[in-house]
């Protein structure tokens, strides 16, 4: 019966929010696309793209030891770094990297934003792969290197039972 809530992995949860992202902000595959380094710089030939990292997670190990690989439940995050080679901005002035429409990391991270929240992604059967959508937990602020490349970073929750079968 489709819409329960089943067990997956890892790398499907992440691969569905580079896949939502991609979708409803028409990005390309050289746009957004997984990295495990949401601090980094990557060199891509664009104005703006965006990463999407796996962060630390916990297992509870209680849940575990009552019910096994059945209740395999893992807390995790999924950080989305945004980056913008924005370079129109006066010295110390920042307006254009914040808020100009097509490369301002907060005009994008409100795009990602309304993308992500709630977003609660289904695997092919349709059944929901995370035990509750994604909710977006920590927004740290904008940072800009005076050089070439600034990034801004929104970190969501995930919640999911690990398919171990």
């Amino acid at each position: 019966m489709p819409g329960l809530r089943t067990t997956t992995t890892q790398d499907a949860v992440l691969l569905a929010i580079v896949d939502r992202l991609r979708a409803k902000l028409s990005l390309s595959e050289s746009e957004c696309f997984l990295s495990v380094h949401p601090e980094g710089q990557p060199t891509v030939n664009h104005n703006l793209w965006m990463t999407v990292s796996p962060e630390d997670g916990q297992i509870d190990g209680s849940a575990f030891v009552g019910g096994g690989a059945a209740t395999l439940f893992e807390e995790t995050f999924a950080v989305i770094t945004i980056f913008s080679a924005m370079r129109l901005d006066r010295p110390e002035h920042s307006v254009s990297f914040l808020t100009e429409e097509a490369r301002g990391v907060l005009v994008a991270k409100r795009k990602v934003l309304k993308a992500l929240a709630g977003f609660d992604p289904t695997n092919t059967d349709g059944d929901m792969i995370l035990n509750e959508p994604l909710i977006p937990t920590s927004c740290p602020r904008p940072l800009n290197d005076r050089q070439r490349i600034g990034d801004v970073q929104l970190w969501f929750s995930l919640s999911y039972c690990w398919d171990v079968s």
